[in-house]
């Protein structure tokens, strides 16, 4: 298995779409520290195998749990809703309150996005001389490195290599059932007002190529552009998707907006829908589900069964 999925990466880092896996490593001893630049630009040395981890974003905290690390999980943030287990754990305040409350929580590790971690944040836990990761993930081969970062500090690296390689067949099973079918033309509302949606350097402009989409908004520069109404009406979508709660439905306000351009062909076919924003906006271990989703609502005839490869649903891979 592990063997195989140092196949999976070398296959990874030669393709043009799912490019950026890391080169592989020694399993981290006790007294053999790792060693690494960060996403941030930042050189970060662990010492040793991390048992006291502070997750400070959902999808971290879902790869760790997904690598059987959950137990190593001594904080959370209060937006860390998966998996269930991860409710459980002590969840961190803001601003001042939840750095002190990191810093008497001992860590030995710190993993948060960049970006997303304050400056005063990153100063105080320097000075604490906590070990602080940031990642970044603009491609699915960045998140295939992060999970080996994580199997690294955490001595998983054989879970890490399971992980990427049941990945890679939830991918290629996907890939198998759209193989052949026209692409739809999509418009990912990232946010509404001002319009913001997804370019192309961004894992989910690749999600939405995986789900038999294309992006109008693939030209773009950013991550996620500003896109104007005269852009949109002149690629005219086949589908607008809007980022939501699992159950939710398409707003009656958005509709409302929508409607006032009915030749618009997503508005005229009643092609509106949401997609599951903990899913689709994570760059973690449920990666391929988000793109299976996205499939059901974009090939609906190829996707009667959508059943992806047998998954944990509590985010571990056996």
């Amino acid at each position: 298995m592990f063997a195989r999925g140092l196949l999976v990466l070398a296959l990874i880092t030669g393709s043009p779409v799912w490019a950026t896996a890391a080169p592989a490593h020694s399993l981290l001893g006790p007294s053999e520290p790792l060693e690494l630049v960060d996403d941030a630009g930042r050189a970060v040395v662990l010492p040793r195998l991390a048992h006291r981890i502070i997750s400070l974003a959902p999808s971290v905290t879902e790869l760790l749990y997904a690598l059987d690390a959950g137990d190593a999980v001594v904080a959370v943030t209060q937006a860390c809703n998966y998996p269930p287990a991860a409710l459980t754990k002590p969840r961190l305040g803001f601003a001042s309150a939840a750095v002190e409350q990191m810093i008497l929580l001992e860590p030995d590790l710190v993993v948060g996005m960049v970006g997303m971690v304050k400056p005063v944040t990153i100063e105080a836990l320097e000075r604490a001389k906590i070990p602080l990761l940031l990642l970044e993930a603009r491609t699915v081969g960045d998140v295939y490195r992060h999970i080996r970062w994580l199997g690294q500090a955490t001595g998983r690296l054989v879970d890490a290599d399971r992980l990427i390689t049941h990945l890679e067949a939830q991918r290629e099973a996907l890939a198998d059932r759209l193989r052949g079918v026209e692409p739809v033309s999509v418009l990912y509302v990232q946010n509404d007002r001002p319009l913001v949606t997804v370019g192309p350097s961004t894992f989910i402009h690749q999600l939405i190529q995986l789900a038999g989409g294309r992006n109008i908004a693939a030209l773009a520069t950013g991550a996620y552009p500003q896109f104007s109404l005269e852009a949109v009406l002149m690629a005219d979508p086949d589908v607008i998707l809007f980022p939501g709660s699992g159950a939710m439905q398409v707003s009656d306000e958005q509709r409302r907006f929508w409607s006032r351009w009915p030749t618009l062909t997503a508005v005229r076919r009643g092609r509106l829908a949401v997609v599951d924003t903990d899913v689709m906006d994570r760059p973690g271990p449920r990666l391929f589900e988000a793109a299976w989703e996205l499939a059901a609502v974009l090939h609906p005839d190829r996707m009667v069964e959508r059943a992806t490869p047998d998954a944990d649903r509590e985010g571990g891979v056996r």
